[in-house]
Formats: structure tokens, sequence, C-alpha cells
């Protein structure tokens, strides 16, 4: 199955929708900024592709914080 490429209008990243006070489930919502950056993971994963996602500047700071480094090339996105 071919990966969907990377959106440059929109953020691809998901937060947990509601804060800490919201009642009930959260679910996951895309982020609507406008992105910056793709992100391309450096090796395949299992099933043999190598993914990227496009990142606003928020977003980027969080994946750069879960992940190691090392894990994705980052390419500036040109306007």
């Amino acid at each position: 199955m071919a990966l969907a490429p990377p959106d440059k209008t929109r953020c691809q990243a998901e937060k947990l929708s509601g804060s800490f006070m919201t009642l009930g489930p959260r679910h996951m919502e895309r982020c609507t900024n406008r992105p910056t950056i793709i992100a391309t993971e450096t090796k395949p994963g299992e099933d043999g592709q190598q993914g990227s996602m496009s990142l606003c500047k928020d977003c980027l700071e969080i994946f750069k914080q879960k992940f190691p480094k090392g894990y994705a090339t980052f390419t500036k996105i040109s306007r």
C-alpha cells in the first residue's frame, strides 16, 4: 500500500482534543496550523516503507522531544 504524500497546506500531526478538564473520552484531531517542515524517517519501518509528514513549528518541537535524534531528517517547505 502506497503512503500518502506530505500535505504542504496543513500540519499532519494529531493531538488529543480538549484538555485535562474534559469529561468523557477524548479523540485525536489533526493540527490546523500551516506546516513549515517535512520530516522523513531515516530508516524504513517493518513494512519496508519510509514515511514522511508535514509539521508546523509547534508540532516539530514536540516531535523532536518524542523521537530520538537521527530518527528523521527535516526539509524546509519552500513557498
